[in-house]
């Protein structure tokens, strides 16, 4: 019932709203707040964010990013108004929200810049001034003064405060003085107020780069020297800032937005200001989770456990309130229940007051026989964003998205009218013009006569399962390091590649990449920069690849690569060069460049081959073959499989086929 007034009612208020709304959206950008955690100077950090805001906003052609530098407290004040729809806060403040107010995941990590260095981690720093007799173990720290932002951050509180946890410091055993910012944190440690300090990384970095500060006048307590890693450094690493949205902001936005945070470069004057580097795909932030929970530390800070008789101490009225409270309403149901049989004979009210329940967490929405709005329940002023004096007397069809043929709703009334009743899935609109997917059940409810008094529509919002969904599709086609197709999408494109060659008589390319060399990387710089490395080759491989093939990554340091729309094996032969040839280019890591190449093998699908039995799988293990071939014979070339598929075909470098 719910989707078949939300589409009626869409119709009228879009016809009405198009003619008022079209020329300012058309000329105009929509603002889109973000709240960033002022972690250093909030004027400092506001003019750098708006310089970048400026930028980004340019990327963006129908929405206007406005910044907002808070402190923790002005970010809870702002999201309770409805003044913020996007967030770029450490890690911790975002568990911390994601608990409390209705969140979507990440839509990107920052990615800051150190030294020529992108770096996607932050950790925390631990020191003392050198001057001081030198703090040699994490237990030393129970009688000394602990200077800290706040409880807020990540690098400078919860991550410290979790090596002190391992060592079996408590955390109650520790002088606190907070002194909310990093930098002053710092200062606090130089002039003597207190003993010990926990920054950021990065902070201190940033202190001996403006000559404030030298890098002997302090003393860095539980040294983690990470070879990758270029910060001073006292702790485990986690995943940089996330970007995130509010559940408000529509689809749309959100891609704008994160389109523009995938475009920016580390050249614009205001990310270099801030030190940014570039955002990438969201991290996974399960491991400060973790650290939190363990912690104990909001939002999974527990409240203590109580015995009966702790109650009864505690709340003896409260409890007697409770039971003469429970004694009135179990009074008040009795009389309601005898109520209920006294109107038995009116099937109309029975079923009205078996359907309206206020307290429900589904929207409800009950019309007469013309479909005009008489109830909603409260469930149904929070999904839609609509009091209920504003909907009374009018049509649901104005909840409608307009994104959905009159053929679905035509069928949705013929089985109601025919059988009382309709369940489905439909988009409708918020108040706010976000779209967003309900499960939507309808009940025609009919007199003693079958004449149809009421219909009664009972919905729920099922954007969160929805949105679960896509990401588990996501997860089961694509590569999570590169963002490639993976290993199963392959295969599907590789079926529909040779299905189309066979109707359209083109012939087919699979190419079998693996990287010479990738593990002596992984050995001398770690697998963070394997990973890096990976990734960028991803991209220059996308480069290369016309937009009708397909590159994918199966695992590991392995690509394969499907040409479609060949016209011979001939034309696929510049293609594999410059896959060759990206390859060859050097990779900078840790500012310090890095050679390997490709070993590469090449099956074709042509048209001798449409009546045989020939399959996906068997294309790919012959470009398998031929890529051993190719490695075997001394690396850095391509190697064919001949055209009747029975053995390898003399090999290509660099210089052509």
């Amino acid at each position: 019932m719910k989707r078949w007034l939300s589409l009626l009612i869409g119709v009228l208020y879009g016809l009405h709203l198009s003619s008022a709304t079209w020329a300012t959206t058309v000329t105009e950008k929509t603002p889109l707040h973000m709240g960033v955690y002022a972690f250093q100077d909030k004027a400092a950090l506001q003019d750098h964010y708006t310089a970048l805001a400026q930028a980004l906003s340019a990327q963006m052609p129908h929405h206007q990013l406005i910044i907002h530098v808070l402190d923790n407290e002005g970010i809870l004040e702002a999201i309770d108004r409805h003044q913020l729809d996007v967030l770029f806060t450490n890690p911790v403040i975002y568990q911390r929200l994601r608990k409390t107010y209705a969140l979507i995941s990440p839509i990107a990590t920052v990615r800051m810049r150190y030294d020529q260095q992108a770096i996607s981690s932050l950790g925390g720093v631990i020191f003392q001034r050198a001057t001081q007799p030198p703090i040699t173990h994490l237990s030393q720290l129970v009688d000394k003064r602990i200077a800290i932002p706040s409880t807020s951050n990540a690098g400078a509180y919860v991550l410290p405060l979790y090596e002190l946890y391992k060592q079996g410091v408590d955390h109650d055993d520790l002088t606190w003085l907070t002194v909310h910012s990093n930098d002053e944190v710092v200062k606090q440690v130089l002039n003597g107020n207190a003993d010990v300090g926990f920054v950021r990384t990065g902070i201190l970095e940033q202190w001996i780069n403006s000559q404030m500060i030298k890098a002997q006048d302090i003393y860095l307590i539980h040294s983690s020297n990470l070879p990758a890693y270029p910060l001073m450094l006292s702790t485990e690493l986690v995943p940089e800032w996330p970007v995130y949205a509010l559940s408000h902001v529509s689809e749309a936005a959100i891609k704008s937005l994160t389109v523009a945070l995938f475009s920016l470069s580390r050249d614009w004057p205001s990310a270099q200001a801030l030190g940014i580097d570039s955002f990438s795909p969201p991290a996974d932030y399960h491991a400060l989770e973790h650290m939190l929970a363990t912690l104990k530390l909001p939002p999974f800070d527990n409240l203590p456990e109580l015995s009966w008789s702790d109650l009864w101490q505690v709340y003896r009225w409260e409890l007697l309130f409770a039971i003469f409270l429970f004694s009135v309403i179990f009074s008040l149901l009795v009389g309601l229940l005898y109520l209920y049989h006294r109107l038995a004979r009116s099937a109309q009210q029975l079923k009205q007051a078996a359907l309206i329940f206020d307290a429900s967490v589904e929207g409800i929405v009950i019309t007469d026989a013309q479909r005009r709005i008489i109830d909603v329940n409260k469930a149904f002023e929070t999904i839609s964003g609509y009091r209920k004096k504003d909907v009374l007397g009018l049509d649901p069809r104005f909840l409608k998205s307009g994104k959905q043929p009159d053929s679905f709703y035509a069928e949705m009334w013929e089985q109601l009218n025919s059988k009382g009743f309709w369940r489905g899935e439909v988009l409708n609109r918020r108040k706010n013009g976000a779209l967003y997917p309900e499960l939507l059940t309808i009940y025609a409810i009919s007199d003693d006569h079958n004449l149809v008094q009421n219909y009664v529509a009972i919905f729920s919002d099922i954007t969160q399962q929805k949105a679960q969904q896509a990401k588990l599709e996501r997860l089961l086609h694509y590569d999570v390091l590169t963002g490639l197709p993976n290993r199963s999408l392959l295969n599907d494109r590789v079926k529909q590649a040779l299905i189309n060659a066979k109707e359209q008589q083109h012939y087919v390319a699979i190419v079998f990449i693996d990287l010479d060399g990738f593990k002596a990387v992984n050995d001398t710089y770690g697998h963070n920069a394997g990973d890096s490395l990976l990734t960028e080759l991803g991209n220059r491989f996308l480069t290369v690849m016309r937009s009708q093939c397909t590159i994918a990554r199966i695992g590991g340091d392995e690509f394969i690569a499907v040409m479609t729309n060949l016209s011979s094996r001939e034309s696929a032969y510049p293609i594999l060069d410059q896959l060759l040839a990206v390859c060859n280019q050097p990779f900078l890591i840790n500012g310090e460049a890095v050679n390997i190449s490709a070993s590469i093998g090449v099956d074709f699908y042509t048209p001798s081959d449409y009546d045989q039995e020939i399959s996906e799988v068997n294309l790919i293990q012959q470009a398998d073959k031929a890529m051993y071939i190719a490695k075997q014979q001394g690396k850095n070339q391509i190697w064919f499989f001949d055209q009747n598929h029975h053995s390898i075909d003399q090999g290509v470098n660099l210089n052509g086929a």
